[in-house]
């Protein structure tokens, strides 16, 4: 793992761990930057919701210590062995936040940053150019573009053509025919990889009738072709899971012998010797209705209704859906164990959203597993807290807890006679840190 602007970072003790920064970084309006600005940034994320936000409301700000301009000491209220995973974060003008505190448009058109670009100009809901500093202060870094543009479509047919006729240079999320054609192309990188992203189907074990109990969960674990069901959810752009975990992450672990094989019979008879009568059984799916969960949903549904289970949808938008799952309004739903960001690979994420005291809908209140993700959270050791990983993901297989349904892809093509090399960090966010131009 490596840093632009930090120099070290190591725990001082198993709460606290020390960042140390580089005393020649320079913001856009020519201000040094210090760990003022460290803090400032992070409770810049709280303060405005940003997806972070769980990760660094387990900062104690008040426990935490700016040792001088270049050291900052964060104190986290447990133990979070993960903690520098979640950092992979841009540092903002702690003096820009200030003067900016409500997002105004001076976070589109004139933000502050220590990048080596800025921002040129912005079309809203259309593209935003970005123009090389002349001052940018890390002297041995090499740019060859001056300026980068970023174009937003909402038709995929016309970013396709706008690729083929030489206005775009790179295009994310191509579909399977565009994937075909775009292989046969010379002048074309066409890049297949990992999302870093397993969805998972989950259970509420608060509901001792459905999710809760074990018998349940076998059934649907064994009476569901999931095959089938991630053909449904992605088409051909995905691999089969053999884990909780991507490939990708450092304790992922082969579980292909542990995958749930479509069996009706075995399901059918799990029920019979728990004394369950299936036709009892109605799961309700609260999901958004704007993803993939519908296409989904109509194979799950038909696939337990086989089995004489009744599955009941209850399709929502974000801002419905996210309170739904958190208070726990349902009995199953999908999630993913997506890295986070540009981190290392590892699934903190979910394994801490699956702790008893998050997200209701699919938190698991077992002791031992509880347990696990405390250790795994608190280790500092990355090779130690990998093995906890491990044994996590051969928990959740052993308890019928979360069912692997598919390992995510992102399929994307760039000019290679423009471009040498060009990565999408995971959950398909593309950066212009890991673009490389010939």
């Amino acid at each position: 793992m490596t840093s632009d602007v930090l120099t070290s970072w190591e725990w001082l003790d198993s709460n606290t761990l020390s960042l140390t920064l580089r005393d020649d970084v320079y913001f856009s309006d020519g201000t040094q930057m210090t760990t003022k600005d460290i803090l400032g940034t992070l409770r810049a994320y709280i303060d405005n919701t940003n997806s972070e936000l769980a990760f660094f409301e387990k900062i104690d700000y008040d426990k935490t210590e700016v040792v001088d301009d270049y050291t900052i000491n964060l104190y986290y209220a447990e133990p979070y062995g993960a903690a520098i995973s979640t950092l992979i974060i841009p540092v903002l003008s702690a003096d820009f936040i200030a003067a900016h505190p409500d997002g105004d448009d001076a976070w589109w058109y004139s933000p502050v940053g220590s990048g080596p670009y800025t921002v040129g100009d912005v079309e809203m809901n259309s593209s935003v150019q970005y123009v090389l500093r002349d001052d940018y202060w890390n002297k041995d870094a090499d740019f060859k573009a001056d300026t980068i543009t970023v174009k937003y479509y909402t038709d995929t047919v016309a970013e396709y053509s706008d690729y083929i006729n030489g206005d775009l240079d790179i295009i994310l999320d191509l579909t399977d025919t565009q994937y075909s054609q775009l292989s046969a192309d010379a002048n074309t990188e066409v890049v297949v990889q990992s999302a870093d992203d397993v969805l998972m189907f989950c259970f509420n074990n608060n509901n001792l009738d459905a999710g809760g109990n074990l018998a349940v969960r076998q059934a649907v674990a064994y009476g569901v072709n999931w095959n089938d069901v991630a053909i449904a959810t992605y088409g051909e752009l995905y691999e089969p899971a053999t884990s909780h975990f991507a490939t990708t992450f450092d304790c992922y672990t082969d579980h292909s012998a542990d995958m749930y094989e479509y069996n009706p019979e075995l399901a059918k008879q799990i029920l019979d010797d728990a004394g369950i009568d299936p036709s009892t059984i109605t799961l309700s799916f609260p999901y958004y209705m704007g993803g993939n969960d519908g296409a989904l949903l109509e194979v799950v549904q038909a696939y337990l209704a086989e089995l004489g289970i009744t599955l009941e949808p209850n399709p929502m938008d974000i801002p419905s859906l996210i309170p739904a799952l958190i208070a726990g309004d349902g009995d199953i739903a999908t999630q993913s164990t997506a890295a986070n960001g540009n981190a290392p690979k590892e699934p903190n994420t979910i394994v801490d959203t699956m702790r008893d005291y998050n997200f209701q809908i699919m938190a698991i209140p077992d002791a031992e597993y509880n347990d696990l993700c405390i250790q795994a959270l608190a280790e500092t050791d990355s090779a130690v807290r990998a093995e906890l990983y491990a044994q996590i993901d051969q928990w959740l297989f052993d308890n019928f807890q979360a069912i692997p349904v598919a390992e995510r892809v992102v399929t994307y093509c760039y000019n290679s006679e423009k471009i040498a090399s060009f990565q999408v960090a995971s959950t398909q966010r593309g950066s212009l840190a890991f673009v490389t131009f010939n």
